[in-house]
């Protein structure tokens, strides 16, 4: 995902005007402004993301992550996504894609078709799709199937 010159110019003339007294970088590696608080927006070669104290969107190569408060929501199709669950629920809505889920998760809820997800723990799994498969390499969480040729088995690429 690249990102025009004069694209990134404009965004951070925006951003100046907007946030005076506040952080704003502009370099070749793209723009960044944030605030005392830790609130932000970055646009740089792999994507745009913004975050504040209630969650974050990044949108990038790999699809869109959307963390808002004890909750990440996962979408691509045909990527690979890493994320660490904190203790959060998580949705994922894939399609050919490959998410990589390190640490506990609350609940996990998969839909879509033909995507892997790897678990190091979670206390349950919902799946709602096809030809989804799910390693876990903690105990077995409880799982919901409501769709068709899923699998769920130990093993996977996943972190604790």
């Amino acid at each position: 995902m690249r990102m025009r010159r004069p694209a990134m110019v404009a965004i951070a003339g925006v951003i100046a005007l907007t946030g005076a007294g506040c952080g704003l970088s502009v370099n070749e590696d793209g723009v960044s402004y944030s605030d005392e608080d830790g609130s932000g927006v970055k646009v740089d070669q792999d994507g745009v993301s913004a975050e504040n104290s209630d969650g974050g969107v990044s949108v990038g190569e790999d699809g869109v992550d959307v963390e808002v408060g004890d909750t990440v929501n996962i979408t691509s199709t045909g990527e690979t996504t890493v994320d660490d669950c904190a203790g959060r629920m998580v949705n994922v809505a894939s399609s050919d894609a490959t998410v990589v889920l390190n640490g506990a998760c609350g609940a996990v809820n998969v839909s879509g078709s033909g995507t892997t997800v790897h678990l190091a723990a979670a206390d349950s799994v919902t799946l709602a799709g096809s030809d989804l498969t799910v390693y876990h390499s903690g105990e077995k969480p409880n799982v919901v199937d409501i769709g068709s040729g899923n699998e769920i088995t130990s093993g996977g690429d996943a972190t604790g």
